[in-house]
């Protein structure tokens, strides 16, 4: 019951200010803020005069610290402010650590949907970082999660601090795969929902390149589709040849490596601010560490199986398909074979994914 009167409320709420609203009033809009900024500052003065302070505020949560208070200190908080403003409040966690992040534009302001933290019984809590996000490709996403799960031991400031190198490592790690060529498209696949028709968009972004390279093979595109993508080459001349959707690519082409090295040091920054870590610092960090044999022989000891990257994989089909007669050879032709392709040939023949990687050479 509870649920369903806060579904029909949040609904009815954000329709109440939307441009396209039959019946909607931005009068109703704004009175329903103002009531809910009254409640939002009674809790808070509830918490204060109980000897909280007030960490963080958003919709329909409050962040409260206080030093060593006891699991029932909070219990009546939530009475007390329940009491005050007439509504049903519960205690969602108690947090070990939880780090508010701030903004892309501005690092002195922080964003009200930024954060992340590890409750008392090793719970994650995450909002708005690449990890929980639906846009993010599974390759940082994972990467993310790992560096998330060795912060959580932490147990407080100090520890937290104590594991950033560890982080670091682990981000080296992934970047000198991304960067050499191994990660599969399948996991550097971004999925984004278009905003409409493929036909109205008139920027070339990546989402418009691509609805409209659907489009042109026959797919029929509308407002609220989703569309999986690999960036190839983000600063390509040509805009077609920034992206390809992911059911275009055969392995024939590569990915960006640069470009989701960028996005992967995003995700990598959001773990590291608290630490007092900024992105300018990271970069110069990362240039320092990688390569380094040590790495790349650790992140090859772990690998179950040599992958070359899907360059390589298709170069390994297409001979395969030449050895089962399904492509003919001429023989003794005279036209040589690219550089590329001859180079991607000979690589994929070797048996020691080391010898790829550097690391013994």
């Amino acid at each position: 019951m509870v649920f369903h009167v806060t579904l029909i409320g949040v609904v009815s709420f954000g329709y109440m200010g939307h441009h396209n609203a039959i019946f909607g009033n931005i009068t109703a809009h704004q009175a329903i803020c103002a009531f809910a900024r009254d409640r939002l500052l009674l809790a808070k003065e509830v918490a204060e005069a109980r000897g909280f302070r007030l960490l963080h505020a958003i919709i329909d949560a409050i962040f409260v610290q206080k030093r060593n208070a006891r699991a029932e200190e909070y219990v009546a908080l939530t009475e007390a402010i329940g009491a005050a403003t007439g509504l049903k409040i519960d205690i969602e966690g108690i947090y070990n650590w939880v780090a508010f992040l701030p903004s892309r534009q501005d690092p002195q302001m922080p964003v009200a949907n930024r954060y992340f933290g590890v409750f008392r019984n090793g719970e994650v809590k995450l909002r708005g970082i690449e990890a929980r996000r639906e846009d993010t490709c599974a390759f940082i996403r994972t990467a993310q999660t790992e560096m998330i799960q060795l912060l959580a031991g932490a147990a407080n400031r100090k520890e937290f601090q104590a594991r950033v190198p560890q982080v670091i490592d682990l981000a080296c790690a992934y970047l000198d795969r991304l960067r050499s060529g191994q990660v599969p498209l399948e996991e550097l696949a971004i999925t984004q929902t278009i905003s409409r028709d493929p036909r109205a968009y008139i920027q070339h972004t990546l989402n418009a390149i691509v609805a409209q390279q659907l489009l042109a093979s026959g797919v029929e595109l509308s407002a609220g589709h989703r569309i999986r993508y690999v960036i190839v080459e983000n600063q390509a001349k040509t805009y077609t040849d920034r992206a390809r959707a992911l059911e275009h690519l055969d392995g024939s082409l590569g990915y960006d490596a640069e470009r989701y090295g960028e996005l992967l040091l995003r995700a990598i920054e959001a773990m590291l601010a608290p630490a007092g870590i900024r992105a300018d610092m990271l970069q110069q960090l990362i240039k320092q560490e990688l390569p380094t044999p040590e790495k790349r022989s650790r992140l090859v000891a772990e690998t179950t199986r040599p992958y070359w990257g899907p360059l390589f994989a298709w170069v390994e089909r297409e001979e395969r398909k030449k050895n089962a007669g399904i492509i003919s050879k001429k023989q003794n032709t005279e036209r040589p074979i690219p550089v590329g392709v001859a180079q991607s040939q000979r690589m994929a023949t070797r048996n020691h994914p080391i010898e790829f990687c550097g690391a013994g050479e």
